[in-house]
């Protein structure tokens, strides 16, 4: 079939490369809508600075006249509001221990509820932690305990370092033996100087004879 001598009637329309009957092409689908709604909701608790955070995200097209508030209850009690504002976060300090803290934000635009979101965080007892200045004056005072019992316990001085100083020469002739300087009895030297009698001389002239 030839068909290059088609010619397209009146009544079709070509839109976006496709042809259609006249009257019957097909609307220009609208941009998805951005819908105003509370996401990522999260509360975390900060146990350095004893304090629990709040945040979420919102649409920033939508932000415009947007008010976010913010209740919070504890252990499933009543919540009352604790902040009014624009800011997405939410900073409880000093919360209560051994307790779960609930929190709802409502967002509003004009007076009129847009959303609503709820989340909660436990929080455990915490955790007495000792004082490093007590424990280091405790071991300061074990420290000088135990110098007093080594400058106790340590030996004079002069006792341990000095030589043996050597006794005195004993005097000879002082002690009690009875010996002179040369190691002699006195008792000798008496006799020594005692005269030997004279030799018999009538012996001598008889043997002569």
């Amino acid at each position: 079939m030839d068909v290059s001598d088609f010619s397209r009637p009146d009544s079709v329309c070509e839109q976006g490369g496709e042809l259609y009957i006249c009257g019957n092409t097909p609307d220009t689908p609208p941009e998805p809508e951005v819908e105003a709604a509370i996401s990522d909701l999260t509360a975390g608790f900060d146990e350095d600075n004893n304090q629990i955070i709040v945040s979420w995200s919102f649409p920033e097209e939508e932000m415009e006249g947007v008010t976010f508030t913010v209740r919070h209850g504890v252990n499933g009690e009543q919540m009352s509001e604790v902040q009014s504002s624009s800011d997405q976060q939410f900073i409880l300090a000093d919360p209560a221990r051994e307790s779960t803290h609930s929190f709802e934000v409502v967002a509003t635009r004009n007076g009129q509820p847009l959303d609503t979101a709820q989340t909660s965080v436990e929080i455990a007892e915490a955790v007495e932690e000792e004082e490093p200045e007590e424990e280091e004056e405790e071991e300061e005072e074990i420290d000088e305990d135990l110098v007093d019992e080594e400058d106790s316990t340590s030996p004079e001085d002069g006792d341990s370092d000095s030589p043996d100083e050597p006794s005195p020469p004993t005097d000879d002739n002082e002690s009690g033996d009875g010996n002179d300087g040369d190691g002699n009895d006195s008792d000798d030297d008496e006799s020594d100087d005692t005269p030997e009698p004279p030799e018999d001389d009538d012996s001598d002239d008889d043997n002569d004879e």
